[in-house]
C-alpha cells in the first residue's frame, strides 16, 4: 500500500485528489486530503466531483474521500503533494519536517522558488518539482472544474524511480499523462510568464475568457510579458514553449485586434467561460496572494540586472494595496 497525502486541499489539491482517486486501485493506494474544516464538511455532504471543459465528470462519494484537518496525518505518508499557496510554503515545510521528514515531497505550486524553499527545510526528504499549467475553479457542492487545457509537468527525479513506486508512476501516467523534464526550472520560468496574467485577471474582476477578449487588458499583459522576456535575457534564464504559441511571440499575439485575437486564440487554447485566476479567488476571500512569487519575481530580477519593469511594478503595487486593505 502506498500512502499519499495532499497538503493544501484548495482548487489544485482537490482536483489532483479527485483524479488520483478516480484512477487508483483502493487496494494499492491510500489518499488523504489535508485542508480546511469547511472543505471537510462540504465533502461529507456532497462527496467530491471533478469536471473539465470537455464535459468530463467524475463523482466520488463521501465515503471514498478521506479528508483531514489535522497535519499530523502527514505521518506515515510515502508521498506528499504540496499544493499550498506560495506564502505558506515555509509553514508547510515545517509541518512535513515535524511529522514526516523522510517523505517524497512533490511541489505542485506556482512560482519558481518553492522546491528550493522546501529543500532548505526538508534536508532528509526527496523533493520533486512539479507544475500545473491549467486553471481549476472551485464551484458549489465540492466540485472542482478544470477550466483550461493542459497536462501536468513533473521533474524526472530519481526519487520516483524505486521499484516500490512503480505503481505510483503508472497512476500518474493514467490520471494525468504528465510531461517529464530532467530539470523543471525552464518550465517554471516559462509558466511564470503566463501567470503574469493572474493579477491582471484578479484586478479586472472578469472571468478569464472575457478578460482576455478585452484588448486593454491584453495590452497590459503583453507589456508585462515583454518586460519578463527582457529580464530573462539579461539574467540568462532559458525558457521552453509550454503552449501552442512560442513565448517570444506572445506579446505580438496579445496585441492583435479583438477580432483577430479571438480567431487565433480559439484555435490555440480552450478556455471555459467559468475560468478565473487563483489570485482572483484570493482577493475575493481577502487572503494574501502569490504576487511576490509572480510579478514580484520579475521586478526583483529587473532590479538585479538593471532592466526596467514599470508595468509589472504597477500591477504589483496595485495588488499590494488591495492586500493592505484586508487588515
Amino acid at each position: 500500500m502506498i500512502s499519499i497525502a495532499i497538503l493544501g486541499a484548495g482548487c489544485i489539491g482537490c482536483h489532483l485528489a479527485g483524479e488520483l482517486l478516480h484512477h487508483a486501485n483502493p487496494d494499492e493506494f491510500s489518499i488523504t486530503l489535508i485542508g480546511r474544516k469547511a472543505l471537510k464538511q462540504d465533502i461529507q455532504e456532497y462527496g467530491l466531483t471533478v469536471t473539465d471543459y470537455t464535459d468530463l465528470s467524475h463523482h466520488l462519494p463521501a465515503d471514498m474521500v478521506n479528508v483531514s484537518t489535522a497535519p499530523d496525518d502527514l505521518a506515515g505518508s510515502d508521498i506528499i503533494f504540496v499544493c499550498v499557496k506560495c506564502p505558506q510554503t515555509e509553514e508547510a515545510a515545517k509541518l512535513i519536517q515535524k511529522y514526516n521528514p523522510d517523505a517524497i515531497v512533490i511541489s505542485m505550486q506556482n512560482g519558481v522558488r518553492n522546491p528550493e524553499r522546501l529543500r532548505a527545510v526538508l534536508t532528509q526528504a526527496r523533493v520533486v518539482a512539479g507544475m500545473v499549467p491549467y486553471n481549476v475553479v472551485s464551484l458549489s457542492e465540492a466540485r472542482f472544474h478544470k477550466a483550461t487545457e493542459g497536462q501536468l509537468y513533473l521533474e524526472d527525479n530519481q526519487a520516483l524511480s524505486p521499484p516500490k513506486l512503480a505503481s505510483f508512476t503508472k497512476l500518474l501516467e493514467k490520471a494525468f499523462q504528465p510531461h517529464w523534464f530532467p530539470d523543471l526550472s525552464a518550465v517554471q520560468y516559462s509558466k511564470l510568464l503566463l501567470n503574469l496574467n493572474n493579477l491582471i485577471n484578479a484586478l479586472s474582476n472578469l472571468p478569464l475568457k472575457l478578460e482576455l477578449e478585452t484588448r486593454s487588458y491584453r495590452l497590459q499583459l503583453a507589456q508585462c510579458v515583454r518586460e519578463g522576456l527582457a529580464v530573462y535575457k539579461a539574467a540568462g534564464i532559458e525558457t521552453v514553449n509550454i503552449g501552442k504559441v512560442p513565448l517570444k511571440w506572445l506579446p505580438t499575439l496579445l496585441s492583435t485586434p479583438d477580432f483577430l485575437f479571438s480567431r487565433l486564440a480559439n484555435s490555440m487554447l480552450k478556455i471555459d467561460p467559468e475560468a478565473r485566476s487563483s489570485m482572483w479567488h484570493d482577493l475575493q476571500r481577502q487572503r494574501l496572494t502569490e504576487i511576490d512569487e509572480l510579478n514580484g519575481e520579475i521586478v526583483r530580477l529587473g532590479q538585479k540586472h538593471g532592466v526596467p519593469t514599470p508595468e509589472n511594478n504597477a500591477v504589483y503595487n496595485a495588488i499590494k494595496q488591495r492586500e493592505e486593505s484586508f487588515a
